[in-house]
């Protein structure tokens, strides 16, 4: 019987009845598969940003309005944000601070553009 097998119908809280390397194991798959999740959220957040900042962008490029500047700027912050801690995740610090950063420098921006319009 494999190991997974036993831990099918076992949630979270009922572990401490299990043997210790049991427990290791069933906390290490939780583990594994709190990173996938978490990495699949990024790419999907970055994904949504990515394209919310280029159609706002491209809306005030072909229109000439600029009314939706400061909420691009917002959305650029944020994706910031995300890339920086996708580096962090792969353990590049450099990079994540960079983009830690800008993120904080846009929403600056950001936010002093929604309060002199």
């Amino acid at each position: 019987m494999k190991n997974t097998d036993l831990f099918d119908n076992l949630s979270v809280r009922n572990m401490g009845d299990l043997p210790l390397e049991l427990q290791t194991n069933r906390a290490e798959e939780l583990k594994k598969k709190i990173e996938v999740g978490g990495k699949r959220m990024l790419k999907i957040t970055r994904i949504i940003l990515t394209v919310l900042t280029i159609l706002l962008a491209a809306y005030g490029l072909i229109t000439g309005n600029f009314k939706f500047q400061p909420l691009m700027l917002f959305s650029l912050g944020l994706l910031f944000l995300v890339i920086g801690l996708i580096e962090f995740r792969k353990g590049r610090k450099t990079y994540g601070w960079v983009c830690i950063f800008t993120f904080l420098f846009s929403l600056f921006v950001s936010i002093q553009t929604f309060l002199w319009s």
